[in-house]
């Protein structure tokens, strides 16, 4: 009986996150798209832009892109769970109506992680590390789900 409990809690649970991301969908996208395919290097600066195609005009507090990096430490023993390392949050635009526009930016990768603006841990120069690289865009829409897009970078 508590095994079918747990299968109708999860049909709900999926059956939710489907719903919500399908009224996403229906309110419009987010995109990045970059000035250049390929690999980064620390220290390089990212061009850009950000795309808002929204079906309709929506108030939105502001627009938002998050230069993030999640570590991958295994030598000590804590096993490959992500460990935040590095987030920094750039304004793209202030409060207003957005529907269809697109934004440019500019970036700068930090060459070194632990003196840079929005550290999160210090980081040992250790061969056993992987850090992952992101670019979010995030659009706030105040009483509502943000509209959002992550994309990978390649950092070398």
């Amino acid at each position: 009986m508590n095994n079918l409990y747990i299968v109708i809690v999860l049909a709900l649970i999926a059956g939710i996150v489907f719903a919500i991301v399908r009224w996403n969908k229906s309110r419009g996208k987010i995109e990045i798209i970059l000035e250049k395919n390929g690999s980064y290097i620390k220290g390089e600066i990212i061009k850009g832009k950000i795309i808002v195609d929204l079906k309709k005009t929506i108030h939105a507090s502001g627009l938002n892109l998050k230069l993030m990096a999640t570590g991958y430490i295994f030598p000590e023993g804590r096993g490959d769970e992500p460990e935040g390392v590095y987030e920094q949050i750039f304004s793209i635009s202030g409060e207003g109506d957005f529907s269809r526009r697109e934004f440019l930016f500019e970036v700068q990768i930090p060459q070194d992680m632990n003196n840079a603006p929005g550290s999160l841990i210090k980081i040992k120069n250790n061969p056993d590390e992987q850090v992952a690289w992101f670019l979010q865009a995030e659009l706030k829409i105040p009483n509502s789900i943000n509209l959002s897009k992550l994309i990978v970078l390649d950092v070398q």
